[in-house]
């Protein structure tokens, strides 16, 4: 690591610190008040919006439910979505990076986030943090250069076996803070969307719909640190990108990608495939996991999102290209990829044209991936509707073992 790298590092770990510190002081002089807070990364990041939806239902009409954002505008339009209607007054939307959010964070009694708030401070006995999980798959969390450390009193996952090791990483004590609830935006995939709006996104709801969704190699303006090549920049990749690219076509499938929050937009452009990208999709009226509930299929590599859709027991597709090169720099959580999910991966032309005639399959019939299945299995994937509500579940648990006064019931509640 060169020097200048090392000092921005050594900067950024005293800055956390001394807002962490600041915030702790704040925490035990300020007296929250009976509100919740929800924060999610980026603006259409549904576990918090799906949160948001679930605390309108379980919550009385007094207590003040604050959604913190980037773009006060754009969230409004991503809430109306994720609630299917219009946003109530209920909710204030406010932008976390101002002096207006802070505030509200330090007063309120409980806050929801899924990326950490404010340097993730510990907020002691008054308050309840919740670290939302917000994809766990076969990635490392561990990074010894910047430890992403998060002070929560509990946190959420939906799959036992690589959730519970991120959260581990996120210095969180799983055996007493770590519940595996499933992931809010998981509800999503139980509420059925009409596949004719795939319309508005340039789709055609009339034929097999099939994502592929690679996860990030370098994040947007951020320093390389861990020498992956950019994602097009894989011969290997391209060569069986064009595989699927030609099955898909001889069987009438359209392919659809769309970049990661951290990618470079360039990195999905120029290999062929209908593109959607966050402005698309809002603009639809559809949410990410909206399109992925109308997805007939999906390839994927290190991507948590191909965890999340084993839930619906679909057709799921792994393509590696630089697995050696990504566990020397980002890393693995162990169990590996090739002991939970070796049937999924892709690597020789008949292997492509099997799995792109399963996502025929899957769009005629509905018919179940059983690879899938097992798959979701040997993980112990949390599965079936009614994710926000067990989250809340343990939201009121764990107030109630805390002795703070009761904001959540869920009893309120009514539907996933």
């Amino acid at each position: 690591m060169n020097t200048s790298l090392r000092l921005r590092l050594w900067r950024v770990r005293l800055r956390e610190t001394l807002v962490r510190l600041t915030l702790r002081a704040a925490f035990t002089l300020i007296a929250p008040t009976p509100s919740i807070v929800a924060h999610g990364w980026r603006d259409g990041e549904e576990n918090a919006l799906q949160i948001v939806r679930g605390l309108l239902a379980t919550t009385r009409p007094g207590v003040p439910i604050v959604l913190l954002c980037e773009e006060p505008a754009v969230s409004a339009r991503h809430l109306g979505i994720a609630i299917e209607g219009t946003v109530s007054e209920r909710v204030s939307i406010v932008r976390k990076n101002s002096l207006r959010g802070l505030w509200l964070f330090v007063r309120a009694r409980v806050a929801f986030s899924t990326h950490g708030m404010f340097c993730n401070p510990h907020a002691g006995r008054r308050r309840l943090h919740v670290l939302l999980g917000h994809g766990h798959g076969p990635k490392s969390a561990s990074n010894p250069l910047r430890p992403f450390l998060h002070g929560a009193h509990l946190a959420t996952t939906n799959n036992d076996v690589w959730g519970m090791a991120v959260i581990a990483d996120q210095g969180i004590d799983v055996a007493r803070d770590a519940f595996t609830t499933g992931n809010p935006r998981d509800d999503v995939f139980t509420r059925p969307v009409d596949r004719s709006r795939l319309a508005a996104l340039g789709i055609d709801p009339a034929a097999p719909l099939l994502l592929w969704l690679p996860t990030y190699r370098v994040p947007r303006n951020e320093p390389k640190l861990t020498g992956l090549p950019e994602i097009g920049e894989s011969a290997v990749l391209r060569d069986r990108i064009a595989l699927l690219r030609d099955h898909a076509r001889e069987r009438g499938v359209t392919v659809v990608t769309k970049a990661h929050q951290l990618d470079d937009q360039r990195n999905v452009e120029g290999w062929g495939f209908t593109v959607v990208t966050d402005h698309t999709l809002l603009d639809a009226g559809l949410s990410f996991f909206q399109l992925l509930s109308l997805a007939d299929g999906l390839v994927s590599d290190y991507s948590s999102v191909w965890v999340d859709y084993l839930a619906r027991s679909r057709p799921v597709g792994l393509v590696f290209a630089d697995d050696v090169e990504f566990a020397r720099g980002r890393g693995f959580n162990s169990p590996a990829i090739s002991e939970v999910a070796a049937e999924l991966c892709i690597v020789s032309d008949e292997e492509m044209a099997v799995f792109v005639d399963a996502v025929v399959a899957s769009f005629a019939t509905g018919a179940v991936a059983d690879a899938s299945s097992r798959v979701a299995e040997r993980l112990a994937l949390r599965r079936g509707s009614g994710a926000t509500r067990r989250v809340l579940e343990v939201v009121q648990t764990r107030m109630a073992e805390m002795g703070l006064p009761p904001l959540v019931d869920v009893r309120r509640m009514i539907g996933p």
